[in-house]
């Protein structure tokens, strides 16, 4: 049984909207740095600590379609929708795709039958614990050189990607990062 309320977890990712009523929240685009670093930051803790809850886990499998909905409506809405809100579901977009995939993946790719998916169960701890510090980076580099929205989402991912699993491989081959990190060898 999961300690955390089911529908605090979808309530969360609409925080941005509910802040955007009563202040304006800048574009990922726009150049503030401060406020997109800590909006970034607050959503892997909070990320941290309700994904660790294995009842959050089984939900969000149960619910992947419904997640994987709502994230398509606020991915239309972000591009299309009022422009009053339109920075604000910006920022939602990425927790309703991180309900989604997490649901997805938990039923479709949780099994050990594969090389890839033993090496990706290996190294998920490491992957969750590099990659929101590089998509910021990435993001932040990228974003003062494109001006395209879906090619800097695209770079973010692949540069994400590539560093994520780059730190993964060189930190596992030594015993003390392999201590600090919490890493498998």
């Amino acid at each position: 049984m999961s300690k955390i309320p089911w529908p605090l977890v979808y309530f969360l990712g609409v925080i941005p909207i509910t802040l955007q009523l009563f202040f304006a929240i800048p574009s990922p685009l726009q150049g503030n740095d401060f406020f997109n670093f800590s909006l970034c930051a607050t959503y892997f803790i909070l990320g941290y600590f309700i994904f660790a809850d294995e009842g959050v886990i089984k939900k969000l499998e149960k619910y992947r379609l419904l997640s994987l909905g709502i994230f398509m409506i606020v991915f239309v809405l972000a591009h299309y929708g009022p422009a009053l809100f339109r920075n604000a579901l910006f920022h939602v977009l990425g927790w309703f795709a991180s309900l989604a995939f997490l649901g997805l993946a938990r039923r479709y790719l949780n099994s050990s039958n594969s090389k890839i998916l033993r090496y990706l169960l290996e190294s998920s701890f490491a992957v969750y614990l590099f990659h929101n510090t590089y998509i910021a980076v990435s993001f932040w580099f990228l974003a003062k050189l494109i001006d395209n929205l879906f090619l800097l989402i695209s770079l973010t991912w692949f540069s994400t990607y590539a560093l994520t699993f780059l730190t993964y491989e060189i930190l596992k081959r030594f015993r003390v990062t392999r201590f600090m990190f919490a890493l498998k060898r």
